[in-house]
């Protein structure tokens, strides 16, 4: 047992020293902004028989080929024909969800694979109307406005209906970071640092600023996002208390904080992660999930933070001519305004930019995916929780090269030290 104990303490030790290699100077929310790309969603398209035209090509929008034109969002599409021979899983899952494809192809969506949870965010038909929903809305653009004009946190107020509880907690929320807008401090920039490239604007730039941006979950322009958020987590869809969600980086958002647990004590420890040192270089070992946007995140962030100008209004993915939804819904982002890039290609749009990579809509259709055994829900709610994996996006990665050779000797030290300790 005392042989057991010391080589605990010997492996702790071991990890104390990698984190202290990996930390830097720069604060969590700017390098998170800089470095870490967006972690793909999923959707996945179930039909019977052969796309039409139309669905075809909203796909080929929503994921254009990356040859042509720049990716709209962070997701990737996979299709399944059910009428050939789809994969078992994939059939299985399609029996359980107790979903309808007959009026025409069905989508889902789910959460990256990096998040483990594998509960659809949503689900629906595939039309132009809920294609908009998913990939964008005014909040979710307002949001990644204020993110990119340098904003430390954006503190997302999820109301929970009930006026008297959401004034409360919104009153805390609101002088809690006025006060920390003032007495917290942004880390000094170490010159290593700077001269390593962790900081792409000069350290004078970076400014610790917060927010607070209210959403109704009535709001039916933001359904999706409101689905997003409350299915991150398998209780919160139950809760009806406001929630806080502290968003930073590329729209990467914490873990809810709940109705009396929206509190000073916690509202500080958050806000003291994210603006502290970078102690951990690697995005998956901190908190967060990625939010699905229709932002060109690489594109629009400069070494000058210049965005004080007002966005064009939502334009939408629907070709001039094709019928308008009945039912209010937030428009995908397509403008020539380079505070947002040009994501979707129109017939008589302009040239596209530079291309990122993304897979396109046609390239999926054979490629076989596991799928979750989870409910499929609808538009009117989320789906019931899953019991397997879901079909997710493959992760992406924003470290550079060094860091992944500072991993390896990291290791290599790691598996010595454990066999020197494991000695007799």
């Amino acid at each position: 047992m005392k042989a057991l104990c010391q080589r605990i303490i010997a492996v702790a030790l071991v990890l104390a020293g990698v984190g202290a290699v990996f930390a830097c100077s720069v604060p969590v929310f700017r390098y998170a902004l800089e470095r870490w790309q967006s972690d793909n969603y999923l959707v996945v398209v179930f039909h019977h028989g052969a796309l039409e035209d139309t669905s075809r090509k909203l796909l080929a929008k929503l994921s254009p080929d990356p040859l042509v034109s720049p990716q709209l969002a962070n997701i990737e599409i996979q299709t399944y024909d059910l009428d050939n021979n789809p994969p078992k899983d994939v059939l299985d899952f399609w029996r359980k969800s107790q979903a309808s494809a007959k009026a025409g192809p069905w989508m889902m969506v789910f959460y990256p694979k990096t998040v483990g949870n594998p509960n659809p965010v949503w689900s629906g038909h595939l039309n132009e109307a809920n294609a908009n929903l998913v990939v964008d809305s005014p909040k979710r653009r307002e949001l990644s406005r204020r993110l990119l004009k340098g904003e430390s946190t954006v503190w997302l107020f999820l109301e929970s209906g009930d006026a008297a509880k959401d004034a409360a907690a919104l009153s805390v929320l609101n002088a809690r970071i006025a006060a920390l807008e003032k007495t917290l401090k942004l880390p000094e920039i170490k010159q290593e640092d700077i001269a390593a490239g962790l900081l792409n604007i000069e350290a004078s730039q970076l400014k610790l600023k917060f927010s607070a941006l209210r959403v109704s979950r009535r709001d039916a322009a933001e359904s999706v996002f409101v689905k997003m958020l409350l299915t991150s987590e398998s209780d919160l869809k139950d809760l009806k208390e406001p929630m806080v969600f502290p968003v930073y980086g590329r729209g990467r958002f914490m873990p809810a904080l709940i109705g009396k647990g929206i509190n000073d004590e916690n509202l500080t420890e958050a806000a003291k992660f994210l603006t502290g040192p970078c102690s951990c270089q690697i995005k998956r070992q901190n908190p967060g999930t990625d939010l699905l946007a229709a932002v060109n995140w690489e594109s629009l962030i400069q070494p000058q933070i210049n965005i004080d100008r007002e966005l064009p209004p939502l334009t939408g993915i629907v070709d001039p001519g094709a019928e308008k939804p009945t039912e209010v819904v937030a428009k995908a982002i397509v403008s020539s305004e380079p505070i947002f890039s040009n994501p979707i290609q129109l017939e008589n749009g302009a040239s596209p930019s530079t291309p990122t990579s993304a897979p396109s809509a046609d390239a999926t259709e054979s490629k076989p995916m596991q799928i979750a055994m989870a409910g499929a829900g609808n538009e009117e709610g989320p789906p019931p929780a899953a019991t397997n994996p879901a079909p997710a996006a493959a992760p992406t990665t924003g470290a550079p090269i060094w860091v992944g050779l500072v991993v390896v000797g990291l290791g290599i030290l790691l598996a010595g030290g454990w066999l020197l300790i494991a000695k007799p």
